[in-house]
């Protein structure tokens, strides 16, 4: 599986005979435009990709999340919030079953 994050996949058919790779891998393969939650919550993609989970399970919606008991904001770039953000990235879970998995 490959993965281009936020590509116009129309830019890309219109373009072909520029980037001959991804034509060839358009030839041979298969092409599926994903659904995400991002026309609501626009910071909710990336966790969602990882987690494999939709914004109401894994909880990040936002790029700045409330915290009640400091009463401030943590942004995801915060060490602190992302260690209390406790999930495992799906691709995880692909390797230990054995899968040969790289992820960049």
């Amino acid at each position: 599986m490959l993965g281009l994050d936020a590509v116009s996949l129309p830019f890309i058919k219109e373009n072909l005979d520029r980037l001959p790779v991804i034509a060839s891998l358009l030839k041979s393969g298969v092409v599926s435009e994903l659904q995400s939650p991002a026309s609501n919550l626009a910071a909710s993609v990336w966790p969602t990709f990882l987690t494999g989970r939709p914004p109401g399970e894994h909880g990040q919606y936002f790029p700045f999340q409330w915290n009640a008991e400091h009463c401030d904001y943590r942004r995801l770039a915060d060490p602190r919030w992302s260690e209390e953000f406790d999930v495992e990235p799906f691709w995880h879970r692909i390797a230990r079953a054995g899968v040969p998995t790289i992820a960049f």
